[in-house]
């Protein structure tokens, strides 16, 4: 019996060198985003009745001056025109052709230090036609949920 599993492990690492070694496409599952689960949390804190706000600002590890959220279907030169272009170097999204997804781009000093393809479900981001085109402070990206399970932001701009 062991000596079947090791045969087995060992045939699907000579596969995977093999399909590497002629430049087929191994397939692998992405790194889920930690701050993915942090939020997705934090929610969930919120809707226990735990934290009185989603205030997104408690859970980035990193440094961020504006927040933008962009809604299904924001094509390419929308996030160009918003976030400027160092988001296509930092940032890898599939929002114009996607409705099950929102994406949260954090900005720093002028330039996109982290994004995030939140998933839409239950309790996503609702985004307004108009979009949140002045973006939100660390100060201001204070949340809560709608009367539909949509998180919005507290102070409505």
């Amino acid at each position: 019996m062991v000596l079947v599993a090791a045969i087995a492990a060992l045939t699907v690492i000579k596969i995977r060198e093999f399909t590497l070694l002629i430049g087929m496409p191994v397939e692998t599952k992405p790194t889920p985003d930690r701050l993915e689960a942090e939020l997705l949390n934090l929610v969930s804190s919120y809707k226990n009745g735990d934290l009185s706000l989603i205030n997104i600002s408690t859970i980035t590890t990193f440094t961020w001056e504006q927040l933008y959220i962009f809604g299904p279907y924001t094509t390419r030169s929308e996030l160009d025109s918003m976030v400027g272009r160092s988001w296509r170097n930092n940032c890898s999204t599939h929002i114009e052709n996607s409705d099950g997804i929102t994406l949260l781009v954090f900005i720093n000093d002028g330039v996109v230090v982290h994004c995030l393809d939140y998933p839409r479900g239950e309790n996503d981001f609702f985004v307004p036609p108009a979009g949140y085109q002045t973006g939100f402070s660390p100060q201001d990206a204070v949340f809560i949920l709608d009367q539909l399970g949509r998180i919005v932001p507290v102070n409505t701009k």
